[in-house]
């Protein structure tokens, strides 16, 4: 609807129905409740809804793979220390497991580094 040229405002449902009890309406049927929405909307000065700008998208698609890497080290991290403290720990499974360790560490500066490059272009503009 922004697109399209008009303005909008985002009212969080509890502050229409603290609204709604304050007009001692008995009924609750959707006319009342129109009514109660649009007159609220009349009486308060509301803000106007704006798209985020796309770079906090980014920031949080970036930090979401960041704790998933992070989840994932730590899993395989522990997997490493079952497989040292067993009896008897087989060295190719041990070296399999030290390298996908590698991975994710460089995967997680990887992530890291883009998340700062983001936030340095962020502010410089």
């Amino acid at each position: 609807m922004e697109s399209k040229g008009y303005t909008i405002s985002i009212i969080l449902p509890n502050k229409i129905s603290n609204y709604f009890r304050t007009l001692e309406i008995k009924t609750i049927t959707d006319r009342t409740c129109s009514e109660a929405i649009t007159l609220f909307g009349l009486e308060r000065h509301l803000e106007f809804w704006r798209r985020p700008d796309p770079t906090y998208k980014r920031l949080k698609q970036l930090t979401r793979e960041r704790d998933q890497l992070v989840q994932e080290r730590t899993a395989v991290k522990n997997q490493l220390h079952a497989e040292q403290t067993e009896a008897e720990p087989n060295t190719n499974s041990l070296n399999r497991i030290k390298e996908r360790i590698a991975v994710l560490q460089k995967q997680e500066k990887e992530v890291l580094t883009e998340i700062k490059l983001i936030v340095k272009e962020k502010l410089c503009t």
